[in-house]
């Protein structure tokens, strides 16, 4: 019988114009004519360690009956990998990543929509405090929706021009920092927030020192742009645990969530949603660019970014290298609008997932 369902799939593969391979273990047993191009060495039989190299390490750490989703960013490719349970083989789709939209595109669009925001923030310290003195009981709550919307306008802005600002690269402003003390105070800014969307935040910061080069202002962006999600995707009462623990000469951030976990049909999606024309089957996935542009950030650090999701939640992996940089530091070209404005990024970067009473306006000053 297992051999009839082998031959099935094997078949299956043969006829698919997608790159997959089917593993027994860390043996492939079957490979598409696609993922034999990406991968020459994909021949049945192979070792997983002999196909993929230096990232067998993300394969062998899949867990059956979860899913994975890690980009392999070679020279000669840059491919999304993504790792499911296929009864009791494992399947790899693999994806090469594409340019989602054009850079002038996204920089268009970016401008766009900061010009009518800049006329709405310069109306809206005006308008703010006729709405909390109007008798009308729903007047505080309708300000507040105001406040958060504008922040989320902001927050899409500011990714929009940076995504295509760093479409060929990204430049980092570095400095060497110790993971854990910077991951507590950003953990102690945003703990409040995060409270206030009925959730609990725990933390495992492995003690001692972790020395590694990073640019604060974008990593930061990274790792609440993480929370965010975690926020999102998590009911009221659960928990979201960030953890940081050194493993040899690398660092590993780890978000955790108790949401729903993500569809393994869903997963290959997660750095190209935004080039898919179908609708989105769930809104709280936003426009699409925060994962990816997370990605470029932790890819500029020389890093790898990693999702592990099953029913029972989601979790996501970025890993650092703590040798320290030694080639040269350049500025960061682009900074969120908000920021150069004085608002506190921590509340940019995570409006989309806070209920509307965080933004309460007799609360945060515009």
């Amino acid at each position: 019988m297992a051999d009839t369902i082998l031959e099935t799939m094997r078949e299956m593969l043969r006829v698919t114009p997608a790159a997959r391979m089917l593993f027994s273990g860390q043996t492939l047993v079957a490979a598409s004519a696609a993922a034999i191009r990406l991968f020459p060495l994909a021949s049945e039989g192979a070792q997983a360690d002999e196909i993929f190299g230096g990232w067998a390490e993300q394969f062998r750490s899949y867990v059956p009956g979860s899913s994975l989703l890690f980009s392999i960013t070679e020279p000669e490719l840059h491919c999304d990998v993504t790792m499911t349970d296929c009864g009791a083989y494992t399947l790899v789709s693999l994806e090469p990543e594409r340019e989602q939209l054009g850079i002038q595109t996204l920089q268009a669009i970016a401008d766009r929509l900061r010009q009518p925001m800049a006329s709405v923030m310069a109306v809206t310290p005006k308008l703010l405090p006729l709405l909390e003195e109007s008798a009308e009981p729903l007047a505080m709550d309708w300000a507040a929706s105001l406040n958060k919307n504008l922040y989320s306008m902001m927050r899409t802005a500011g990714n929009l021009r940076l995504y295509g600002d760093t479409s060929t690269g990204m430049a980092l402003q570095t400095s060497r920092v110790d993971l854990a003390a910077w991951l507590e105070s950003l953990l102690d800014r945003a703990e409040p927030l995060i409270r206030e969307a009925g959730l609990s935040l725990v933390r495992e910061i492995e003690p001692g020192s972790c020395l590694c080069e990073i640019d604060r202002e974008r990593m930061e962006q990274a790792v609440l742009n993480l929370l965010s999600n975690a926020i999102k995707f998590s009911k009221a009462g659960k928990e979201i645990r960030v953890c940081l623990r050194r493993k040899g000469q690398r660092a590993e951030i780890a978000v955790r969530d108790q949401g729903c976990g993500i569809p393994p049909d869903q997963m290959g999606l997660i750095f190209s949603r935004s080039e898919h024309r179908d609708p989105i089957p769930d809104p709280r996935w936003g426009v699409g660019f925060g994962l990816p542009l997370t990605r470029r950030i932790v890819q500029a650090h020389g890093g790898q970014l990693m999702l592990e999701s099953r029913e029972t939640g989601t979790s996501v992996f970025v890993a650092l290298n703590l040798r320290e940089r030694k080639d040269h530091i350049l500025r960061t070209p682009v900074k969120t609008p908000v920021c150069e404005n004085g608002i506190d990024s921590v509340l940019l970067e995570l409006a989309d997932a806070l209920p509307d009473r965080v933004f309460d306006t007799r609360e945060i000053d515009l």
